[in-house]
C-alpha cells in the first residue's frame, strides 16, 4: 500500500492553496453563471471575466494553455461589460503574485510563463 504525505508542500500545493484562498475571498468566483470570455490575439491564451451582479467584485483570469513555453499577447478590455465609456482606466492586481498594473488602452499586453505561473488572476478596479 502506498503512503501519501498529505502535509507535504510544493509549488503545486502552494498554487492550489492560493487559488482556493482567492476563490473564497472573491464573491465573483463563487458561481459559474457569471463567466464572460474576452478576446485575445493568441490562441494559446484564454481570457475571461467573472463579476458580481453589482460589479462590486470583478475578477479577470488569463490562462496560458501552453505547458512548456511562455506565451504573450494582447487582451481586449470588454468595455461594455465593465461599464466603461470612453477611455480605459483600470487598475488590475494579480492576486497570485500581488503585482499591480495600470491599463489605459482597449488592448493590453500580457505574458505568461508556465515555469512561473500559467495564469493571471486579476482583481479589477475602475479608476
Amino acid at each position: 500500500m502506498r503512503h501519501y504525505d498529505w502535509n507535504a508542500r510544493n509549488r503545486l500545493t502552494d498554487l492550489y492553496t492560493a487559488v482556493n484562498r482567492i476563490r473564497k475571498e472573491n464573491k465573483a468566483l463563487q458561481t459559474t453563471w457569471n463567466i464572460h470570455f474576452t478576446r485575445t490575439d493568441n490562441e494559446q491564451l484564454m481570457s475571461y471575466v467573472k463579476l458580481t451582479d453589482d460589479n462590486s467584485n470583478i475578477i479577470w483570469c488569463i490562462v496560458n494553455f501552453d505547458t512548456k513555453f511562455k506565451q504573450a499577447g494582447w487582451i481586449e478590455v470588454p468595455k461594455k461589460l465593465l461599464g466603461i465609456e470612453g477611455r480605459v482606466n483600470l487598475r488590475v492586481t494579480d492576486l497570485l503574485i500581488n503585482e499591480t498594473y495600470y491599463w489605459f488602452n482597449d488592448w493590453n499586453y500580457v505574458e505568461l510563463n508556465p515555469s512561473k505561473y500559467p495564469i493571471h488572476i486579476f482583481k479589477v478596479e475602475k479608476n
